[in-house]
């Protein structure tokens, strides 16, 4: 009851406050502070990259974007940039949460009453628009994952105050549309199936190899030949555990690093920003733990990784469309399914790689990934399945799109 008060008393401020039709309020995904992602270091977020398409297409020059930023450090590095390449139409706008004390209160007074004067709200995630939207205003969705594992959660009353007047919401295929539709109770029509603008980045070539094998060896000392990127998602049953388990979840991985050391392969592991990190161990030198930077994400190294192994994470499907393998490593498969599940069973019938559940199974096949001409036979399928384009044109369609429509 006290929700819908708070977003009932917010939808009657922001109907008395005059909206102006060229702002745009840009929020990249709340995780940006974390994986270090903002305007310079773009490539992990969808917000981000569309709003890098648009300065460097000037597709959108006469709107005005206010893009919020999560990091107050941050704010002199971004706006020296913005002046440098005389960008006068994005205005850097600090996060309320950046503010100590009684501070905080006044910006999300100040944060908020920008973002009602704005036309047009674009988030990357569907939670980050609320209900007191009107619908005057366009919301713009532009997507953080394609649906894989189950996002219907006991927590999904939640959903119940997501705005309902979307003007777009972007997801990668037909599938995918039915699957969050179905998930965040959103009409199936707001859905247009554009594409994700962060997956762009995957068809460009990184500018940033060299930075990224600095990293490495200063993190290894060691040269290697191959790179492989462990993404796993996080375990809700892990939350308040103190259990600890081996990153790979066996008891063993002497199989594993015997294959590593055989194929001079690194592994870089990114774990989940919501994963409790205290019960994963790691006692194997061939496997470095992604460290946030703001210099690269986990897409640039993604765009030079040789392979791929997650569990139930969507990042696997992403890397589908880079034409390389993918492991889906289930060591913990009915555990899993019990507190979260998969937006469609059998998973086998989604996954675009080989799925193993023991540590000598895991080793096997990253062996055999690692080798050339290596093909797993249901890739295209899978890949056709949750991409309706697989072209690296996503933001071009997206800017197409909004203008057809009127939305910016």
């Amino acid at each position: 009851m006290f929700q819908k008060i708070k977003y009932f008393a917010a939808k009657i401020i922001n109907w008395m406050i005059i909206t102006n039709s060229k702002y745009v309020f840009a929020e990249p995904h709340h995780n940006g502070k974390y994986e270090k992602q903002d305007l310079i270091n773009y490539s992990g977020d969808s917000v981000l990259t569309f709003l890098d398409y648009c300065i460097k297409s000037r597709t959108m020059d006469e709107s005005v974007f206010f893009l919020v930023i999560y990091d107050a450090e941050r704010m002199k590095i971004l706006q020296e940039y913005l002046d440098k390449k005389n960008i006068s139409n994005v205005r850097l706008l600090l996060h309320y949460s950046e503010f100590p004390g009684f501070k905080k209160k006044i910006e999300l007074v100040k944060y908020s009453i920008k973002k009602m004067k704005s036309k047009t709200w674009i988030c990357s995630s569907l939670e980050q628009n609320k209900k007191y939207a009107l619908k005057s205003q366009n919301l713009v969705c532009l997507g953080y994952f394609v649906s894989f594992k189950s996002d219907y959660t006991s927590n999904s009353f939640a959903y119940d105050y997501l705005p309902q007047n979307w003007k777009l919401v972007c997801s990668s295929s037909v599938f995918d549309t039915v699957t969050k539709s179905a998930a965040f109770n959103i009409p199936y029509n707001c859905f247009m199936p554009l594409g994700l603008a962060r997956n762009d980045y995957l068809f460009q070539i990184s500018d940033k190899k060299q930075m990224i094998e600095d990293w490495i060896y200063k993190k290894t000392a060691s040269h290697y030949s191959k790179i492989v990127i462990y993404a796993p998602t996080f375990r809700d049953y892990e939350k308040n555990s103190n259990k600890k388990r081996n990153v790979w979840g066996y008891d063993s991985n002497k199989h594993i690093i015997d294959v590593l050391e055989k194929n001079d392969a690194i592994v870089i592991a990114k774990m989940h920003s919501w994963q409790n990190m205290e019960v994963v161990l790691n006692n194997n030198q061939r496997v470095i733990f992604f460290e946030p930077s703001y210099d690269y994400t986990i897409y640039d190294i993604m765009t030079i990784a040789d392979l791929l192994i997650t569990d139930y994470s969507s990042i696997g499907l992403d890397f589908l469309l880079i034409d390389k393998p993918v492991i889906y490593n289930l060591y913990d498969k009915e555990e899993y399914f019990e507190t979260r599940g998969m937006c469609v069973e059998p998973i086998e019938e989604i996954c675009g790689g080989e799925i193993v559940e023991n540590e000598a199974a895991l080793a096997d096949c990253i062996n055999r990934c690692l080798k050339e001409n290596y093909e797993y036979k249901e890739k295209e399928r899978v890949k056709n399945l949750f991409f309706k384009y697989k072209d690296g044109n996503s933001c071009a369609r997206i800017c197409d799109y909004l203008k057809g429509a009127n939305v910016i």
